[in-house]
């Protein structure tokens, strides 16, 4: 039973660390500019994730933007706007991590590119679904 339960332990932990690790590249990429010199070579692994870092951070700057106006345009309902969108987030997440890992023993070093690509595309989505509302 002690085995079992370190063996669920190691598992939840090793979902939680690239989870934190893959946070903390976005967030840096989020704040860049200008796409970093990687995404003209895109010579390894290490360079695509970097590139694909950085458009998922401007992916996800128009979101905020997309959300900033509705709820500016909508105070009264923002509270729950935030909550819908703490549900999309969620949702997004698990599936995103679902394509790029189908199953707990085929993570390589492209399921990364995988789940970017995913968040990249589903948060473009979501920003333009945003946009549809205040622009109707």
């Amino acid at each position: 039973m002690l085995v079992a339960a370190r063996n669920d332990l190691w598992k939840a932990a090793m979902r939680f660390v690239p989870a934190c690790l893959l946070f903390a590249l976005v967030t840096r990429a989020a704040l860049a500019e200008a796409p970093p010199t990687t995404c003209e070579t895109q010579r390894d692994i290490p360079e695509m994730v970097d590139c694909s870092l950085f458009h998922l951070g401007k992916a996800e700057r128009e979101l905020g933007d997309a959300l900033t106006v509705l709820r500016s345009r909508f105070p009264r309902t923002a509270t729950q706007l935030d909550q819908a969108q703490a549900a999309w987030a969620s949702y997004r997440d698990a599936t995103c991590y679902y394509v790029a890992y189908p199953d707990d023993f085929g993570r390589g070093s492209e399921s990364v590119l995988d789940e970017l690509s995913c968040k990249k595309t589903e948060t473009r989505r979501r920003a333009a679904e945003l946009r549809k509302m205040f622009s109707d």
